[in-house]
C-alpha cells in the first residue's frame, strides 16, 4: 500500500512538472546591438525603435511592407495580433527584456525601424519552450541595418 502511494505520488509530480513546462509563460530576450546601429549618410549612429509583435499566425506579418507595418501595424495584421510591444535600441546596448506572453500566441515577430530598408528589418519564430522552462529564450541581435533573432 505505502508503495503504491508513493509510485502514484512520484507519476503525479513528474506529470505536473512536465505539463507545466509546456506553457510558454515569458518571452525572455537576450538583445544586444553593435556599436554601429541604424547609420545614416554619413556614418552616424542612432537608437533605432524595436517592436515585438505576438501573433497567432506570421502570414501577414510576413508579408506585411515596412511602411504599412510602422504606420498602421495592428489594423493591417488584424486578427493575427494579440500584442505589441515597443522599446528603443542604442548603439552598443547589451540587456534582457522579458515580456508576458499572451495567451494564444503562437508566433513572435520582431521589426526594427531602422532609416535604411536594405538589410534584414523583420524576422519572427514560432514560439517554443524548454522542457523545463516556462520561458522561450531568444537571442535578438541588431547590427548595422539588420535584426536577427533565434532561440539559445
Amino acid at each position: 500500500m505505502l508503495k503504491q502511494l508513493f509510485q502514484t505520488t512520484i507519476l503525479v509530480l513528474i506529470s505536473i512538472v512536465l505539463f507545466s513546462s509546456c506553457a510558454t509563460s515569458n518571452l525572455k530576450f537576450q538583445v544586444e546591438s553593435s556599436e554601429t546601429l541604424n547609420p545614416d549618410v554619413q556614418g552616424n549612429n542612432y537608437a533605432v525603435i524595436v517592436r515585438v509583435y505576438q501573433l497567432t499566425d506570421p502570414r501577414l506579418f510576413d508579408r506585411a511592407p515596412y511602411d504599412e507595418l510602422w504606420k498602421t501595424g495592428p489594423d493591417m495584421l488584424a486578427d493575427t495580433l494579440i500584442s505589441v510591444h515597443e522599446f528603443t535600441v542604442q548603439p552598443g546596448f547589451e540587456g534582457v527584456l522579458n515580456i508576458d506572453k499572451k495567451r494564444g500566441a503562437e508566433y513572435v515577430g520582431v521589426m526594427a525601424f531602422f532609416r535604411s530598408r536594405e538589410g534584414s528589418w523583420k524576422v519572427y519564430q514560432k514560439v517554443k519552450s524548454g522542457v523545463f522552462s516556462k520561458s522561450a529564450k531568444l537571442k535578438l541581435n541588431v547590427t548595422g541595418s539588420n535584426i536577427n533573432m533565434q532561440y539559445r
